[in-house]
């Protein structure tokens, strides 16, 4: 088995992935950010978002992988990052991005770490986090946002919270973690709401995380919403995050880029308060209250 591995722009790459297909390869992966880009779970829309993902493109044959090779050293913007290299082939290669996936400590001192690593004795609260499939290690910008607002966010008793676009649930797990004990974690995606599941059972919070698809969640007030999401779902759901949130409810929303913000604030400034916009390398979080 053979491997290419090249960064592209989404604009070149909506027209290479037609060639790259004609070489024949057995599997094409597309990964942004944190998040893998699997089949056609994500769609062209969702993908104008990530100006630039890294392609993996498997090859069984290496005289299609060499051809390959040669038509795409040629092309602009692709040749500095472009690697061919032997894999073996016992190895499974839906695991082998664990290896770069190290654990994360937050400023409070809270431990988020792969499910399959060892706890270190220094770490005194844990989130122990299988991604899978879904979004949400925690390495991509706008989840770094999420997580430290929510370290720094003071959770009382009754609060009650719901993760819009759960992804992995890592999120949920945090604000578990931080005490937050009323917690409904949604998705759209079944293998999300799947994965949730499984996390919030490995850290033994069913009793304080709800896994429930969106059409199941009761339309009853909450205190803070996150949606780490995409412009366009954040855009059509303002109508839903208006009647979650309670009036000086917390809203806050991730996952856009800084030249959408303003069109996002213009959208939302009718029911809610901007409170803060976060920036961190080009990507925005933004808090909002309920009017």
């Amino acid at each position: 088995m053979w491997e290419l591995r090249f960064e592209i722009t989404r604009e070149k790459w909506a027209i290479l992935e037609v060639v790259i297909s004609k070489f024949e390869p057995a599997a094409i992966t597309t990964a942004c950010g944190d998040v893998d880009l699997f089949d056609s779970q994500y769609n062209n829309a969702q993908l104008s978002y990530w100006e630039k993902f890294e392609v993996l493109v498997l090859f069984k044959d290496v005289k299609q992988v060499d051809r390959a090779y040669s038509f795409m050293i040629k092309v602009e913007g692709v040749s500095r990052s472009l690697r061919k290299r032997k894999i073996r082939g016992d190895v499974d290669w839906n695991l082998e991005w664990r290896k770069n996936w190290v654990p994360i400590t937050l400023p409070s001192g809270l431990y988020i770490s792969p499910s399959w690593l060892p706890i270190p004795a220094h770490a005194s609260t844990v989130v122990s986090l299988d991604p899978g499939r879904a979004f949400g290690t925690g390495t991509h910008e706008t989840t770094k946002l999420c997580l430290n607002y929510l370290d720094s966010f003071r959770f009382s008793e009754k609060l009650k919270m719901i993760d819009y676009g759960c992804g992995s649930g890592i999120l949920s797990l945090v604000a578990a973690a931080l005490g937050c004990t009323q917690i409904t974690a949604t998705d759209n995606d079944p293998l999300a709401l799947e994965i949730t599941e499984k996390n919030t059972a490995i850290n033994s919070w069913e009793k304080v995380i709800t896994v429930d698809a969106p059409e199941n969640i009761k339309m009853e007030k909450c205190d803070l919403l996150v949606a780490n999401i995409l412009l366009d779902a954040l855009l059509s759901l303002k109508g839903v995050f208006s009647k979650l949130v309670g009036k000086n409810g917390f809203l806050v929303l991730s996952g856009v880029m800084t030249s959408q913000t303003e069109t996002l604030i213009s959208t939302y400034d009718p029911e809610f308060v901007r409170q803060e916009v976060k920036i961190l390398n080009d990507w925005c979080m933004l808090v909002f209250s309920k009017k």
